[in-house]
């Protein structure tokens, strides 16, 4: 199963047409819900689609945390950690 993180720009609306037009099976998810992780083991998610928007400072620095957490779980996620982590970071 994949799950998309339901943002609404970017990115997830070009995952969303994919995924329709194949005929491949995914849910619409908010990491930021309380029981994101139990959610996604729930349903038997085997990969995560985020793209998110950094500029609200506050999102930024939580989704890093979630995204590992996620991605620790034994979840596939794209961008990886790793990757996200210096996604945008002009320092």
């Amino acid at each position: 199963m994949i799950a998309i993180h339901a943002q609404g720009e970017g990115f997830t609306e070009r995952w969303i047409q994919y995924c329709n037009s194949n005929k491949i099976e995914f849910i619409l998810v908010n990491l930021y819900d309380s029981n994101i992780i139990d959610f996604l083991r729930e349903n038997k998610v085997q990969i995560l689609f985020a793209h998110l928007d950094l500029n609200d400072y506050k999102i930024k620095i939580i989704s890093k945390t979630i995204l590992l957490a996620i991605e620790k779980s034994g979840i596939k996620v794209y961008p990886d950690f790793n990757t996200f982590c210096h996604y945008d970071d002009k320092i």
